[in-house]
């Protein structure tokens, strides 16, 4: 389970080379303000929130929620549409809100926006109905010529391209979820209960709007699309905010065709005369004049079709992309033997010679691809050869030199740091992103080697130590991805030194590859520096430079907060906290701002202050936990009543106060009966079935009440039937149990064989059952991996890692010590030095992370349990469980005790 659209992560790398930070708090630009304010006068009030300007016109008036008026626009008309807008509504006293400058605007229209949300520039408060009425036709009359992109929540008013409605709220109204993100409601009128106001793409008034008041008649349902008379659309493959792409049936020829579309005035930038449709048409053209090469996807149609474009092209029938042959059939993610790697290496070779042949046709007709990735490289099997055909797709950003001047999109992890300055298309920036790609193919997570070369050597010196690659790759490798464009071989050399390539098989096989790790020794002094390093103890919105989460959850947290940051410090043997304890202190604690969960809210506050001495503070905040009103709304360990149940026996078992352990029993009793009405469909540890499990056992341990024991014993049986059976023998664990992604395992803690394993070993440890310490053993070999995308706890190798040392810790086991110190080789490549200072990337590996869920307190906790394992001395588990009770073993149930 991903906590954070990964799309919206670019949106917070744009102001800090080094951290994510709120997009919302960069500078604004005057020009929209001015020309507002030239209008309502120095008396109306301006109050900056989030991205928007809110301004009111002095009347007092307005209402809880009803009609409002949305408007949008382009970048290169948004200063006209502003003033005539703004100019009708200051006539009229209405309070509005826009964007506050350029660059929002841009965001807005991007792809990257969420398609409910995105393409608002104005939002408009009519007082009422006929208000609203009367002004979508003032503002029709002024706004009926200006071209912008739909906005696909509203319902557009009459044949104007930039004025829309819809139903919602107008005064903030938030009810906050079990995360402690703010979900935006409205009342029912007819029972005066709140509900969602949902912003979904597509018009959805809610239940009680029976009817639409601004139109002339209701809008008939479309049913089987078709596009130009020709194009049958059938289902949709995916949309972002620009548009969809769909798989369909060219009635003309009966053969399938996938349609792109484009929306108008959507994916523009400040500084470029351009949108999707233009690129839409680009795109048409560079595929038309490549058209009949060898590798490259066929072009069929491009048209416009009430104002959006579509560009058809044919249906690659059961290929897949790159990116899903490796992470299917790399060995290092698979754990399969010797005849896996020479075959993979062989296929792999085999794409890149493909590839590179193919761009080396397309730089003869002088054109760039300019955005090459895993993803547009796609690959089919049905020729009958064991090797796959290879196809090109996506030519959004590819440009012939003779006719354009500059490039488009930038690809994480494939463009290089030449092109993100100076967008210019050259061949060389195609042997980049080719040479990337290879790397991609032995290891995902390139971006961080683009920023910093040191990096770069690291990943590749450590691939070339532990992968059997042919002879010569990795010099190639370097020598494409120079950061001197002049230096990079042409493609023509690329493809004569692919040739010449040999797959060879390992000369011993593990689980992390032909030598068996060691220990990295991180140097945790600089680790610790780096932290502080990270330090924001002079803001009000974080502590520390972390995950993006922190801003659309609370800045408090164990998992992306203070505290856990804080835990992870004093984990590490830090005793001056006084900056972050005072930062934490000046803070209000409240129902009102913080949920109860362990990781997103309160109990893990707690939990975090009673272990840094706080233990008076802590107890405060544990009883608001208790009390808070989400308690019941989530069974879950994150953010759930199972987390709460943990930080109950905690507080249980430092003070002996037996009220908390009635409120553990009284949660765990309500997890027990929730999970027993309901099939759960996540199996893992933080969002699961596994970590709910575990707080029952624990729960019926504490209390001597069997009930729960024996439910906790049989849901951990019914997530281990869930598992899935490795081809290199071993099982792993589904992120979910959805029919569509249950072949996805994850080896995490957060969703998959760590989180699970640490459930599992523990019931083992209870109840000393063979077929759970087998499939203990089975998630140990998934865990034990040099090689993942990210390196921090949650959703990264510190939580395999903190796995393997537990199983270590409770059973002896050699293996598993072995596993986290090869875990501890794969962090070392991710640690970036900086002034001194060690730092680690969080999410997406975007920007560095200082957080314990993402981030260095997370990684630095697992590195300060390694060491003190090594030397004999284990400081104990790194996630928040009552380890206390359940060491003794249980008797094994009799068949007839299952519930």
């Amino acid at each position: 389970m991903t906590l954070f659209d990964a799309k919206l992560l670019q949106l917070y790398t744009s102001s800090s080379k080094l951290w994510f930070t709120d997009p919302s708090l960069q500078p604004v630009s005057p020009k929209y303000l001015e020309i507002v304010r030239s209008h309502v006068g120095p008396s109306a009030r301006f109050d900056q929130s989030g991205n928007w300007t809110m301004v009111d016109q002095g009347t007092g008036e307005g209402v809880e929620q009803g009609w409002k008026i949305h408007v949008s626009a382009l970048n290169s008309n948004a200063e006209a549409v502003l003033d005539r807008t703004v100019a009708a509504l200051a006539e009229l006293k209405v309070d509005f809100k826009f964007l506050s400058d350029e660059a929002r605007l841009a965001d807005s229209n991007s792809r990257l926006m969420p398609r409910g949300n995105g393409c608002k520039f104005i939002t408009v408060y009519p007082v009422s109905e006929l208000q609203c009425g009367h002004l979508l036709g003032i503002l029709y009359e002024a706004l009926r010529d200006f071209k912008g992109p739909r906005i696909l929540s509203d319902r557009r008013y009459r044949d104007c391209a930039v004025l829309y409605y819809r139903f919602g709220g107008h005064r903030p109204l938030w009810q906050m979820t079990t995360t402690g993100a703010p979900m935006a409601m409205i009342r029912n009128p007819e029972n005066g209960e709140l509900v969602p106001d949902m912003r979904l793409p597509h018009w959805s008034p809610p239940e009680w709007i029976r009817y639409d008041p601004f139109a002339a008649e209701e809008p008939a349902a479309v049913q089987g699309i078709v596009l130009a008379d020709r194009y049958r659309v059938e289902s949709a493959l995916r949309f972002t905010n620009i548009g969809g792409i769909y798989l369909g049936t060219d009635l003309e020829t009966g053969r399938q065709i996938v349609a792109k579309e484009a929306r108008p005035g959507t994916d523009t930038l400040p500084d470029r005369d351009m949108d999707a449709v233009s690129i839409r048409r680009n795109e048409y053209s560079m595929l038309s004049r490549l058209k009949g090469s060898n590798g490259i996807v066929e072009p069929i149609d491009y048209f416009v079709q009430d104002e959006h474009a579509f560009l058809i092209i044919e249906f690659l029938d059961e290929s897949v992309h790159l990116l899903s042959f490796i992470t299917g059939r790399h060995p290092l993610l698979t754990l399969d033997g010797a005849d896996a790697y020479e075959d993979y290496f062989r296929t792999a070779v085999h794409v890149w010679i493909e590839v590179a042949t193919t761009i080396a046709r397309l730089h003869d007709a002088r054109v760039v691809h300019g955005d090459l990735s895993l993803l547009n490289i796609m690959l089919d099997w049905r020729t009958g050869d064991d090797l796959p055909h290879v196809t090109l797709i996506d030519f959004e950003s590819a440009v012939c030199l003779d006719e354009h001047e500059t490039s488009y999109l930038i690809s994480t992890g494939f463009t290089p740091m030449n092109q993100r300055q100076d967008r210019l298309p050259k061949f060389a920036n195609d042997v980049f992103a080719l040479g990337t790609l290879m790397l991609a193919c032995l290891f995902p997570s390139t971006e961080p080697g683009i920023a910093d070369r040191r990096q770069f050597h690291r990943l590749i010196g450590n691939l070339n130590a532990d992968l059997p690659l042919p002879e010569g790759l990795a010099e190639l490798v370097t020598a494409m991805t120079d950061e001197d464009p002049l230096r990079r071989p042409p493609i023509e050399a690329v493809v004569a030194r692919l040739k010449q390539l040999k797959p060879k098989a390992p000369e011993a096989v593990g689980p992390a590859g032909r030598l068996e790790a060691e220990a990295s020794k991180l140097d945790l002094m600089r680790l610790v520096s780096g932290i502080g390093f990270a330090s924001t103890l002079d803001r009000s919105d974080r502590a520390y430079a972390g995950d993006p989460m922190l801003y659309s959850t609370n800045p408090l947290s164990v998992a992306y907060g203070v505290v856990g940051v804080m835990r992870a410090l004093a984990y590490m043997g830090q005793t001056d906290l006084s900056g972050p304890r005072s930062w934490l202190l000046q803070r209000r604690i409240h129902a009102d701002d913080l949920p109860p969960g362990l990781y997103l809210g309160m109990s893990g506050i707690a939990w975090a202050c009673d272990e840094l001495g706080m233990r008076e503070y802590a107890h405060d905040v544990m009883a608001l936990a208790n009390g808070h009103s989400l308690i019941g709304e989530s069974s879950t360990v994150f953010d759930g009543d199972a987390g709460v149940v943990f930080a109950n026996l905690h507080f249980w078992h430092r003070s002996g106060d037996t009220t908390y352990l009635e409120t553990a029993a009284r949660l765990a009793e309500r997890v027990r009966q929730a999970l027993e009405s309901s099939q759960f469909d996540r199996p893992g540890f933080a969002f699961g079935a596994s970590g709910s499990a575990l707080a029952l056992l624990y729960a019926g341990t504490a209390t001597g009440d069997d009930k729960l024991e024996l439910a906790g014993l049989n849901l951990i049986r019914e997530v281990m039937s869930h598992a899935r059976a490795m081809d290199a023998g071993y099982r792993s664990i589904p992120e979910t149990l959805d029919v569509k992604y249950r072949e996805t395992v994850s080896p995490y803690w957060l969703s998959g064989s760590a989180g699970v394993g640490g459930a599992a070993l523990r019931f083992w440890l209870r109840f000393q059952e063979e077929d759970l310490q087998r499939f203990v053993d089975d998630l140990v070999v998934d865990a034990s991996r040099k090689y993942t995308m990210m390196p921090g706890y949650l959703s990264g190798l510190s939580g395999m890692g903190d796995f393997l040392l537990d199983v270590h810790s409770f059973t002896g086991k050699d293996e598993a010590l072995r596993g986290a110190c090869r875990v501890a080789e794969g962090i070392a490549i991710f640690a970036r030095e900086e002034d001194g200072h060690l730092l680690f990337p969080g999410s997406q590996l975007l920007r560095h992370s200082a957080d314990f869920a993402t981030g260095a307190a997370g990684i630095g906790m697992f590195l300060h349990r390694l060491e003190g394992v090594r030397a004999g001395g284990d400081p104990g588990p790194v996630q928040l469980l009552p380890d206390h009770l359940p060491q003794r073993a249980k008797p094994r149930p009799t068949p007839g005790e299952r519930l």
